[in-house]
């Protein structure tokens, strides 16, 4: 097996074993600051990048792990977790997540090229063109799974325009922005397979193809899915076209925080924070130092404190676990780097194929990457159309294969188990046979691979999933006594767009706390900004994708 790198840790238990090795110890020094962030993911970078522009000075983001990023943490030159960044729609309340990209420095150029997506049918071993998966199905099968699928994008467009009573669309980013009619909830009592039984939708390609896209955004089978965060899915983003970069949604990341480290926020990795607690005056937060050997624990005080951390940890960090919201079960995930001499013939960013058996619910075994594997991206795709193109055609250059793997079915915990008894050679070796079994040849090509798990990757949003968003069981957005702010997409839906929401309202609650004024992020706020016109969206559905 090829050499390569593995991240294979569990975070969480590697920060419950420090917290109970440094019990009842106390802190070697502390520091006073006027903001603490917790969390070094999209939310709590872009809540430090909020604060800082907003004029908050003394500001310390404490990391986890060696590096920032979270999900989207970059390899370098690959993904470490999620891949792109949906170019905000017109009709989207993402206005001022657009100004940001903008101001990080997207442009048009970063918008991923065709090929963007083609699709492999296992039983005929062939390759065909793929439709944008966000709102038109991929045409395949049967006549009669074709007329079930053009039955089914009817469905989704009369729910992409519906308006509640109380004025909003029904499906809209951020979550926040929803409609909350009650006939517009109720959706979300029954599971996406449900209701598409109960809407006569059974062809084998279509529940496939639904089953698909909610593993790969939100790593849950259908029949474990809220029916309204499927809807959610396919009419919330229209008709998308996608930024994607080498290094995925990390190259976003290591924007934020060059931005960051300008504008003078102490960002530290390797500093996982272990206990937070009310302190006169605000919070105080003990967390272990330097990573590696004997910790060291430290402490910092501020008058406020963002918890950009997602629920299991953020309740482990308090006194009081039930202040950070009811406990949510968590998909893992398996993100492997195959370096290849030169990608496969014909191949385009995306590379998905279907599975009959995978269609037909066939049971599979806790671990098994090839019953998990959502297909790989060409991560070097972009790079094809710098430079000089014909040279890069006639001379392949080494690129990267980014194999996903949502291990969404059965137990959780059985899963996170399974992986966590798996060694990176045998989780290498699964992800080049993946690879193999849409192109013979890869295995040959392949240099290392680079492995990285994610045992709690992302919360399932199960049937009642707007009763933790919206209802009575929703998670609180503060804790002690107002000091400590939420901001994760555990309080939505786990995507860059709700990250950025929650980390940017999260910073605004902070500045009003402290009386700062200033502009606040506001839903309907008008912006130019790499926002999708109609016209734009027309163009990117017409524009061939082989």
């Amino acid at each position: 097996m090829p050499p390569g790198n593995f991240v294979g840790v569990d975070p969480a238990a590697e920060v419950a074993a420090l917290r109970s090795d440094t019990s009842g110890a106390e802190p070697a020094s502390s520091e006073a600051f006027d903001v603490v962030v917790l969390g070094g993911g999209l939310a709590g970078l872009c809540a430090a990048h909020r604060l800082a522009k907003r004029g908050v000075k003394r500001i310390v983001l404490l990391e986890a792990a060696d590096a920032i990023g979270g999900n989207a943490r970059s390899g370098g030159d690959c993904p470490l977790g999620a891949g792109y960044v949906p170019v905000p729609s017109r009709r989207s309340k993402l206005h001022e997540f657009a100004q940001l990209l903008k101001e990080l420095g997207v442009t048009r150029r970063d918008v991923c090229r065709a090929p963007v997506e083609r699709l492999y049918l296992r039983a005929e071993e062939r390759w065909q063109r793929a439709m944008p998966a966000n709102f038109d199905v991929a045409p395949f099968g049967t006549g009669a799974d074709r007329a079930e699928q053009r039955r089914f994008r009817g469905k989704i467009e009369a729910f992409a325009t519906r308006r509640g009573r109380d004025g909003r669309f029904a499906f809209v980013l951020p979550v926040a922005a929803c409609s909350r009619d009650p006939t517009i909830c109720e959706l979300d009592k029954e599971s996406a397979a449900d209701w598409l039984a109960a809407h006569g939708f059974r062809t084998a390609a279509l529940r496939w193809f639904v089953d698909y896209c909610l593993r790969d955004d939100y790593g849950t089978a259908a029949q474990d899915c809220s029916a309204w965060v499927m809807l959610h899915y396919f009419c919330a983003r229209g008709r998308e076209t996608l930024y994607t970069w080498p290094d995925g949604l990390g190259h976003v990341a290591e924007a934020l925080a060059a931005r960051l480290a300008k504008a003078g926020v102490d960002v530290r990795t390797r500093a996982p924070a272990l206990r937070c607690v009310a302190r006169a005056g605000g919070v105080a937060v003990t967390y272990a130092a330097g990573g590696g050997g004997a910790p060291v624990l430290r402490e910092v005080t501020a008058a406020h404190a963002v918890c950009a951390l997602p629920r299991y940890a953020a309740a482990a960090l308090l006194d009081s676990p039930e202040a950070a919201g009811p406990p949510l079960a968590y998909a893992p995930w398996v993100v492997s780097n195959l370096r290849v001499a030169a990608p496969p013939a014909g191949t385009a960013w995306d590379n998905v194929a279907y599975d009959a058996a995978a269609a037909d619910g066939a049971p599979a075994a806790d671990g098994d990457l090839s019953r998990a594997s959502l297909g790989f991206v060409v991560s070097t795709h972009q790079r094809r159309f710098r430079g000089n193109c014909l040279d890069a055609l006639r001379r392949p250059r080494p690129a990267v294969l980014t194999l996903y793997a949502a291990f969404a079915d059965g137990d959780p915990d059985a899963q996170r188990a399974a992986l966590a008894a798996r060694s990176r050679e045998d989780l290498a070796a699964a992800a080049v046979a993946e690879v193999a079994r849409s192109h013979p040849g890869a295995p040959s090509a392949v240099r290392a691979v680079d492995v990285r798990v994610l045992p709690r990757a992302m919360a399932k949003p199960a049937p009642g999933f707007l009763e933790r968003v919206f209802g009575a069981t929703a998670a609180p957005r503060s804790a002690l006594g107002g000091a400590l702010v939420f901001a994760h997409t555990d309080m939505s839906l786990p995507l860059v767009e709700e990250a950025h929401f929650w980390g940017a309202t999260a910073a605004d609650a902070v500045c009003r706390a402290r009386g700062d004024a200033g502009a606040v992020f506001r839903l309907n706020t008008p912006a130019r900004a790499l926002v999708q016109t109609d016209a734009q969206e027309e163009l990117a559905l017409a524009t061939p994708t082989l």
